[in-house]
């Protein structure tokens, strides 16, 4: 674990993780397994959502196709990254808000409620979709001429509310709390200034990625700015909620090479609605026309011209991001150097101490975070019983203790650190050292 903020802020993609692997085997690939079966959901949960929204076959269809071939969605498909699985939950959401919505009961109401707490604690700021799933309710019963709030509802909303509002304590008490490391930045970062910095850039993004074909955009808008019914305002409150969020955010920019991972995570979570909108448009526009094969035929002409490009690269859209250089490379040889440096260099019954944990832990092995063999007696006195019974254990990030002493105060006269040379782990900051006990009275204490 990375410790008590990442607790507190991200509980349900790691429980499910947890029980996965417990189902089935303990494996680094079987994490990339269950993100492909909760990004292939999507596809059906889009349906599901366009249907029952515009109630309309056809543009639920092709919300679908969209969902299921656009190269952004596929490339993050494999990802054991949160904002996939963001994706699903609000999907799933939404349509529990729906359902409830039209059909209020017992099992609509927990399908509505279960779905939601598992979207909250999929990532800290899921909370900006509280508003989205109370207008899609209040516009399906206005439509519907239903009461917003029935007496009886009104203590399963009381209910509700307050559970959310405990979650929203557990959230929010992590913010400003140091993430995982003394000198990382705060959890999440959110400034105005961040706003002001992307917002041109991340409206330019809906226009101008091959990844994601401006007709797409161009359509959405048209349905928001002329379309029928209230339902297209739910789609575009989530996109306008989610746009200035994380337009806010210190690495929010949607498509950019400064920060780890930012091709297009931010933008996934824009995508579903924009790709209803947009669908929807395409629907209205066949039912202008009298002959509806002849429609759909032109439409499908005029969507060619804009979609070529992304077809003539599309394998590659799939597979690779045009950023790997810049911040994928690092991770990579991380990721080899653990595996054929650090792992074939330590027996099998060792423990290594390490900030990132996961890795080594799905590889059979035991991991110590260093962050709480720095700072917790606990943990140093456990490390300490299994020298004594001669477990070997080792340390990487060693170097820390040489530019930050001051983190290193608690253990630095308890335990030996023997450097061990391997060819390029310091260029990584995996500089490896054997730990030792230093014994300061002949009874160990």
């Amino acid at each position: 674990t990375i410790g008590a903020p990442d607790d507190a802020a991200r509980t349900t993609v790691p429980v499910i993780n947890g029980w996965a692997l417990k189902i089935f085997v303990y494996s680094e690939n079987n994490l990339f397994q269950i993100a492909k079966v909760f990004s292939t959901l999507q596809i059906l949960l889009i349906f599901i959502l366009a249907y029952l929204l515009f109630r309309n076959y056809l543009a639920a269809s092709l919300s679908a196709i969209g969902m299921a071939l656009l190269p952004i969605n596929i490339y993050w498909s494999p990802s054991i990254n949160l904002d996939t699985f963001a994706v699903t939950f609000a999907l799933l959401s939404l349509i529990g808000a729906l359902w409830y919505a039209r059909t209020p009961n017992i099992k609509s109401g927990l399908f509505f409620a279960f779905s939601f707490f598992l979207l909250l604690g999929v990532r800290i700021e899921s909370f900006i979709f509280f508003p989205v799933v109370t207008l899609a309710i209040y516009v399906v019963r206005k439509e519907s001429k239903i009461p917003i709030f029935t007496k009886m509802e009104l203590r399963y909303v009381i209910l509700f509310l307050s559970l959310i509002a405990f979650r929203a304590i557990l959230s929010v008490s992590v913010i400003g709390q140091k993430w995982c490391c003394a000198e990382a930045l705060p959890l999440e970062v959110f400034y105005p200034s961040y706003f002001i910095r992307d917002l041109l850039p991340n409206i330019l993004h809906f226009f101008t990625r091959i990844e994601f074909p401006f007709i797409i955009s161009v359509l959405a808008f048209i349905s928001l700015a002329g379309g029928k019914g209230k339902s297209r305002f739910i789609l575009g409150l989530w996109i306008a909620a989610y746009f200035v969020l994380y337009s806010t955010y210190y690495a929010g920019n949607f498509f950019t090479p400064e920060f780890s991972g930012s091709y297009g995570r931010y933008f996934l979570m824009m995508i579903p609605p924009t790709i209803i909108l947009a669908s929807i448009t395409v629907v209205k526009t066949v039912e202008k026309f009298k002959t509806k094969r002849l429609a759909l035929a032109i439409i499908v002409l005029l969507f060619l011209l804009p979609l070529t490009p992304m077809a003539l690269r599309y394998k590659t859209l799939i597979s690779s991001s045009p950023y790997f250089t810049f911040v994928e490379a690092g991770p990579k040889a991380l990721h080899e150097f653990m595996e054929y440096g650090i792992l074939k260099s330590t027996p099998q019954d060792s423990i290594i101490i390490h900030s990132l944990t996961g890795y080594i832990l799905l590889e059979g092995r035991t991991s110590v975070f260093i962050g709480y063999f720095l700072t917790r007696n606990d943990v140093i006195d456990f490390i300490k019983v299994s020298l004594r019974k001669n477990i070997p254990v080792y340390m990487l990030e060693t170097h820390q203790c040489e530019i930050f002493p001051e983190r290193c105060n608690m253990v630095v006269n308890k335990f030996k650190f023997t450097p061990m040379n391997i060819d390029g782990g310091r260029n990584l900051g995996l500089d490896l050292s054997k730990v030792e006990l230093l014994e300061a009275t002949p009874s160990g204490k």
